[in-house]
């Protein structure tokens, strides 16, 4: 059976779905790690404001990306209808991220370890 042109390309764009969801798991990893690592009274910070908050934005731009309710999801047409249909994304998955997005913004490190929250912590986790 011969592949067209559109088989191709439903593939190359679920490969970079696949990828897409990879790559915001292991930021949300590194979201609460950034987190955890302000909150320890430890003068050697690894990561800092600068990752958290590009880390951050990336999963937010991802998470738009694959939005099955947002208008202005890049995804073709054929993928949102495919995702839509075996309910990819539901729209209480979308709602855990954005309550994800809106904690990770509330509790951005501000590098003193201080004033932290944690049962916003353990909402983020």
């Amino acid at each position: 059976m011969p592949v067209d042109q559109d088989d191709t390309q439903a593939e190359a764009v679920l490969g970079q779905l696949i990828t897409l969801c990879g790559k915001m798991r292991m930021l949300s990893h590194r979201i609460v790690m950034i987190v955890l690592l302000d909150s320890c009274r430890d003068e050697q910070k690894t990561l800092g404001i600068e990752a958290y908050t590009k880390s951050v934005e990336e999963f937010s731009e991802i998470a738009g990306r694959i939005s099955l309710t947002r208008a202005h999801s890049p995804l073709p047409p054929a993928v949102l209808d495919a995702m839509q249909a075996v309910q990819a994304i539901t729209p209480a998955q979308e709602a855990q991220l954005d309550k994800l997005l809106k904690a990770a913004r509330s509790l951005e490190p501000d590098g003193s370890g201080s004033n932290r929250n944690e049962s916003r912590l353990v909402a983020l986790a």
